[in-house]
């Protein structure tokens, strides 16, 4: 699989005028709420959580303009659910809105491979920083926008815990189940 990974670092008023579609698609992974740009997929949540993913999306992506899309949002789930569990993929574009610090952490997570996962520490060491980075780190793995993809549930704590994630620790719990890891 390749992920073409367009990058924008935030500045104020920069979702201004964007245009998100965006829906919600059954998937091996669960209820996923997908949204994209012409850029490529901006959003990935999950809705069967406690956490309202609308919401969520809408609160980032403040002054864009949203259009419900739910046929195109299940073109993007086949997609997704293969390059997830490992099945090969044509390229999936990813439009990322983040801090410098932020797209780093991101793009060091997209090499934790289907299976395996890393300390916050070790992560902060992969992008060049110190271990004691790790709290930073996980602020920057807690905004991850695009879930399962960007696979911030491969991130545990060096103790072998697995909380603190977005989306639940069962939702977490079940991932890196169906990923052979527990």
């Amino acid at each position: 699989m390749t992920l073409n990974i367009r990058t924008t670092i935030k500045t104020p008023k920069i979702f201004d005028g964007l245009h998100i579609k965006h829906g919600n698609c059954e998937s091996d992974a669960g209820m996923l709420h997908i949204a994209f740009t012409a850029h490529g997929l901006c959003w990935l949540g999950f809705e069967e959580t406690e956490i309202n993913s609308r919401y969520l999306m809408k609160k980032r992506f403040a002054g864009a303009h949203f259009t419900e899309d739910n046929a195109a949002a299940q073109a993007w789930s086949t997609r997704i659910t293969h390059a997830w569990s490992g099945v090969d993929v044509e390229e999936i574009n990813l439009d990322l809105y983040g801090t410098a610090f932020q797209i780093s952490v991101w793009k060091a997570l997209l090499k934790i491979t289907n299976g395996k996962t890393k300390s916050y520490g070790d992560v902060a060491l992969d992008i060049g920083k110190k271990k004691n980075a790790a709290r930073a780190v996980g602020g920057a793995v807690g905004s991850n926008p695009i879930s399962i993809l960007i696979p911030c549930h491969r991130v545990i704590q060096h103790n072998g815990n697995f909380e603190n994630y977005l989306w639940g620790s069962a939702k977490k719990k079940n991932l890196l189940g169906a990923e052979g890891v527990l």
